[in-house]
């Protein structure tokens, strides 16, 4: 990822580092943002204890997470479909980034280290050129893709074109809400 980022922007500094042992000097940052990534933390309080430890006095912060699984009803279907056809397991790889999916336990994670912010769900749509892209980006792209092989693609795909068909429009993309999560605030004067 780094490598990606420093081709689409070379003029930052990118920098590799822990989120939980930041490699930065105390009020570093005026603004931090944590997207998408605290869900995948082990150590979450520590790696958000860094991230007020690196905010400049009166500094911002957002911190974003997807909201949980049931709020999305196209990733819903897909981790019902994923446990039916390869177990619970299967659907947990894909809820994995639905773990902290509500505004109370994004709030009780976040507020311990940062309490001046406000939580609040904010609105987003999955899009996919279609179905197959879908499946296929979710699956092989990256969840499952150690996990389900060749035929179990082919397996989940046929199944998909039936129990996930009413995801996809008449031009054969497929759209659903997605909605996010995020934590907003300050570190205060």
């Amino acid at each position: 990822m780094l490598a990606v980022a420093r081709r689409a922007d070379p003029a930052v500094d990118w920098q590799e580092g822990a989120a939980e042992d930041l490699p930065f000097a105390d009020g570093s940052f005026d603004q931090v943002t944590c997207a998408f990534a605290l869900m995948y933390l082990v150590d979450r309080r520590a790696a958000l204890a860094e991230v007020a430890r690196v905010l400049a006095p009166a500094g911002s912060v957002a911190v974003a997470t997807w909201a949980a699984v049931d709020r999305s009803p196209g990733y819903a279907a897909l981790v019902e479909l994923l446990d039916r056809l390869f177990g619970r397991d299967a659907g947990d790889a894909l809820r994995a980034p639905s773990t902290i999916g509500s505004e109370a336990e994004l709030a009780a994670v976040v507020t311990p280290a940062l309490p001046d912010v406000v939580v609040e769900e904010r609105a987003g749509t999955a899009r996919f050129a279609s179905l197959d892209q879908w499946v296929w980006t979710e699956i092989k792209g990256w969840t499952l893709a150690d996990t389900v092989d060749d035929d179990g693609i082919e397996r989940l795909l046929a199944e998909a074109r039936t129990e996930l068909a009413g995801f996809v429009a008449a031009d054969g993309t497929v759209a659903f809400p997605a909605p996010a999560l995020v934590a907003i605030g300050t570190t205060g004067d």
